[in-house]
Parts: structure tokens; sequence; C-alpha cells
């Protein structure tokens, strides 16, 4: 697992608002600091909602979570929401252990994530 890369495509489907992160691979220890990177440039963009399509990420680890963890604080701050969609059974324990469910929206799909309202800032 710690030689395989995590992927990101950030998709945009109707306007820059409404962002899905499609995550493939593990979000191991040796991804994490391009995952910041990554969020660190979507933030700068202040999306209203991004949604994390998890269905194809094999693994997330606590860095990770918690690198999500500041970019939702930082999403907060402009009023966005961050949601995830597609969890896979190793994943899903990984929030349930953790509380996650109070914290983020959890869909079963990116579709049904972004399908859903989203509240007004």
């Amino acid at each position: 697992m710690a030689d395989q890369k995590l992927r990101f495509n950030i998709f945009s489907p109707s306007r820059i608002e409404h962002v899905i992160i499609q995550m493939t691979g593990p979000a191991s220890l040796v991804n994490v600091e391009s995952l910041k990177d990554e969020l660190d440039q979507l933030v700068v963009n202040q999306p209203r909602l991004v949604v994390f399509d998890m269905s194809a990420c094999s693994f997330i680890c606590s860095l990770a979570i918690g690198a999500i963890m500041e970019f939702h604080r930082k999403m907060k701050n402009h009023g966005g929401e961050v949601r995830f969609a597609g969890l896979n059974e190793l994943n899903g324990v990984v929030f349930n252990k953790l509380n996650l469910q109070h914290v983020f929206a959890i869909y079963e799909t990116a579709e049904d994530a972004l399908a859903a309202p989203v509240p007004s800032p």
C-alpha cells in the first residue's frame, strides 16, 4: 500500500460552486502532503459544496482525515459544506469509529450528495 499513489480527479459538473473530488487509491501517510496541497488550492476558490467521492479510495489514514477536517474548517469559514459519498466497508468503519457521520453528511453516491439541498450560507 505504501508505494501506491492517491490520485485526484476534480470535477465541477455544473459550476465551480459544486465540486466532486474523486479519490482513487489509498489516502495513506505517503499521500497526505499531496492531499493537503490539492485541498489548499481548492479552498481558495471558495466552493459552496465539495463532495469527496470515496468509491475508489481503498483506505484512508488518520492523517488524511485530519487534512480533510482542516479543509472542512476552512470551508465552514466561508459558508461551504463538505459531504462524502461511496464509502467502502473499511472506510465506513473508520468514519463510524471516529463519529464522522455526525460531522459530515454521507451518501451512497456522489450524484446523491450533489442532489441533496445545500443550505444557504
